[in-house]
């Protein structure tokens, strides 16, 4: 059985007596679950759905095998994080090729969801799903999300609210990597599908790459459906990486090898995506025979649209409608990595990355003080492009490279 710790709930009894004594508002309670099998952190969400609290799950190093859910019905905060002092790829969500890894459902009641130093891998449907009604937001701190696979869209992440559904997701200092779907969105599939529905995307910090899809987008897909009205998909991309992905697996006329971005002919329908500080090249389509990076197109009266700022951008192609691209200091040039077959991102010495981003990266997120694995930014005149802050010799962990 979990082990529930108790001293968070017997402090806030006695605040609530006392602040209650003095007229003051009574503080938010919390209660901390520490598990160490698959079982107890089933058992930890189901007690988390609705006990009125702000939740903490702390799991032991150890794998996770299972099918895990949790449904925010009290409109709280819930966190599942690694114990401290564990190592990074020691806390894994394993699905063990079968099912969602971990499925968020929306919910009326909303409510926020964190995940920290956790590595989601062997899903046979999603590695993370966050779908449904209602509304929610998710954040991935320090998350590996790694070969996965699924029998339609979204290999990594699938995001896919419906009816009025509001779906906020950020991914911070983490790395989608190896995921496949045999249609859409190889490593992260954002599609905001029917009435009225929302997603809001954050990608900051973060490593997308090795991702395949056998129709579009093998990398990250954000569009919206045309399944009722005013369904909208914003992606925002800060200082990441998306390379080397691949799209067009088994229909080669299929686009986005990297980032496809759509809006379907839908009233209201609307997909955008700004990068800031962001390397999208290397990317291919056509099962990896043709270079392609970026795809925009939309359907009347969808309407799509993209903004690059100081992004290294390689081949961007415009596609059905009359979607809008632009480009404020953007390169297009290899960003000469450390060493990519063996998964190492770093910026190296020539790299025409360097020093080339801007600091005026619109706040919320604003300029990370941090890059993908904790050095410092900004270590030279301007930032430098990616997820990697060139500076002095500082490697990433295990779990992060091949």
């Amino acid at each position: 059985m979990a082990i529930r710790i108790f001293a968070a709930r017997a402090l806030a009894v006695v605040l609530l007596v006392g602040l209650g004594a003095l007229g003051w508002p009574a503080p938010v309670r919390a209660a901390e679950f520490h598990v160490s099998t698959a079982a107890e952190l089933t058992t930890a969400l189901l007690a988390a759905r609705n006990n009125g609290e702000d939740d903490v799950i702390v799991l032991a190093a150890g794998t996770y095998v299972g099918n895990f859910q949790y449904t925010p019905s009290d409109g709280r905060a819930l966190t599942l994080r690694a114990a401290e002092g564990t190592r990074p790829g020691e806390v894994i969500l394993d699905g063990g090729g079968s099912g969602t890894v971990l499925t968020l459902y929306l919910s009326a009641a909303g409510g926020t969801v964190r995940l920290e130093d956790l590595t989601v891998q062997g899903g046979g449907h999603h590695g993370l799903a966050v779908s449904g009604s209602g509304s929610i937001h998710a954040t991935l701190s320090r998350v590996v999300v790694q070969d996965n696979r699924t029998a339609t869209h979204g290999g990594g992440i699938y995001v896919y609210p419906w009816g009025n559904g509001a779906v906020t997701v950020e991914v911070r200092d983490s790395v989608v990597r190896r995921n496949e779907a045999p249609n859409r969105g190889g490593g992260i599939y954002a599609n905001a599908y029917a009435g009225s529905s929302t997603v809001d995307l954050l990608i900051v910090n973060t490593l997308i790459y090795g991702n395949r899809a056998g129709w579009s987008s093998g990398g990250v897909q954000v569009s919206a459906s045309e399944v009722g009205e005013n369904n909208v998909a914003r992606a925002v991309v800060v200082h990441s990486t998306i390379t080397g992905n691949t799209c067009g697996i088994t229909v080669p006329s299929e686009k986005g090898g990297g980032l496809w971005v759509y809006a379907y002919n839908g009233t209201g329908a609307q997909a955008s995506v700004d990068l800031y500080n962001t390397v999208l090249y290397g990317n291919r389509a056509r099962g990896g025979e043709e270079v392609q990076d970026l795809y925009i197109g939309e359907r009347s009266p969808g309407e799509a649209v993209a903004h690059a700022y100081h992004s290294d951008v390689g081949v961007v192609t415009l596609g059905t409608g009359l979607p809008t691209y632009t480009a404020t200091n953007v390169i297009s040039a290899d960003p000469a990595f450390a060493n990519v077959a063996a998964g190492d991102y770093h910026l190296t010495a020539v790299s025409p990355c360097r020093d080339a981003g801007t600091a005026a990266v619109p706040d919320p997120p604003g300029l990370p003080a941090h890059d993908f694995e904790g050095q410092r930014r900004v270590m030279g005149p301007a930032p430098d492009i990616g997820v990697d802050e060139y500076g002095a010799a500082r490697y990433l962990p295990l779990v992060l490279k091949d």
